[in-house]
């Protein structure tokens, strides 16, 4: 049996993933692992690319897209290592990053997931781990714009009652966590055995939420690794995902889908109701904000950035899109 398998989910994306694949050549050393590519039915040669230059790769070619979730679960079905690395294929490993996941696993126990800090192209830090899961009380701060006006002001570096995601300066430092990023995270083969992996319900979108959510429910723990470290090139398109419509339909529909599951319709319907009106509300007093700079100082990005999940999530919810589990 390997140490590890490296499972990548590949969609059109032929150039990134030959510059993950040479990135965890050159750099995961004194490790044996094999690497799984499941393909969701690329368009762009991703397939022949793979079995021209990366001979010793397993490939799995679905001839449709069957999601991210059931791709990984596709994945987890032929791998052989102890421990199995879940991994996008717009990151970029270097150092001895994931090598210090597998120590960190392998001299602790009682975690069943440790993830790495995720860095942005130029080396900055990009937000990717949050101390709980998401809850009416936290998706009333966020709505309402309680916790980016005031809490995450008040409390910049520090832990407040209903603070989802960790600060920059929070995840400077290693420490246990709700969940982590989906981009990239380490799991012992116990915990698949114990849960089963990816919940094939989701397509797109809080998959590994929900896992870890369950992950914790057999009793193991979270770790955020701060000293390990992986590039995700796709914080740097955010701007672009903002105004892609659905992309963000399946954001939200996940969102709603994960609520559903795990506290019921009632409550989910409650979240809905916060996100209508909250929605409503910050998109009045950001659109006032962002009217007042484009009169002092011209456009604000960061403020048009705030803008469009609300929006998103008005125009998803008076469409009357139901959600099935």
């Amino acid at each position: 049996m390997n140490d590890l398998s490296i499972i990548i989910v590949n969609y059109n994306t032929k150039q990134i993933l030959k510059n993950c694949l040479e990135s965890i050549y050159k750099h995961l050393n004194d490790v044996d692992f094999e690497i799984i590519i499941v393909d969701n039915n690329s368009q762009d040669e991703s397939v022949q690319m793979v079995r021209k230059e990366f001979r010793k790769v397993r490939i799995i070619a679905n001839n449709k897209n069957i999601g991210f979730g059931s791709a990984n679960n596709q994945g987890i079905k032929i791998a052989k290592g102890n421990y199995l690395l879940f991994l996008n294929n717009d990151t970029y490993v270097f150092d001895n990053s994931i090598q210090k996941m597998i120590r960190y696993l392998v001299e602790n126990s009682r975690y069943g997931v440790v993830g790495p800090q995720l860095l942005n192209k130029d080396r900055s830090i990009q937000l990717s781990a949050s101390q709980i899961f998401p809850s009416l009380y936290t998706e009333f701060l966020r709505n309402f714009l309680i916790d980016r006006i005031i809490l995450n002001r008040l409390f910049e570096d520090r832990d407040y009652f209903g603070r989802c995601q960790l600060s920059l300066n929070q995840h400077k430092k290693s420490r246990d966590v709700s969940f982590v990023s989906g981009a990239c995270f380490l799991v012992r083969r116990k915990v698949i055995e114990r849960t089963k992996g990816f919940d094939k319900r989701f397509f797109f979108y809080q998959e590994e939420i929900d896992w870890m959510k369950r992950i914790q429910e057999v009793d193991f723990a979270i770790y955020f690794l701060s000293d390990a470290k992986i590039v995700h090139l796709g914080g740097i398109a955010t701007e672009k995902s903002m105004k892609n419509t659905k992309r963000f339909d399946y954001q939200i529909m996940s969102r709603y889908k994960y609520f559903l599951i795990h506290h019921g319709a009632i409550y989910t319907i409650g979240i809905r109701l916060i996100d209508i009106i909250g929605s409503i509300f910050s998109l009045i007093i950001l659109t006032i904000g962002w009217l007042l700079t484009l009169l002092n100082k011209g456009v604000n990005k960061k403020i048009c950035m705030a803008i469009y999940p609300f929006y998103h999530y008005l125009r998803f919810n008076f469409s009357f899109k139901h959600i099935e589990v």
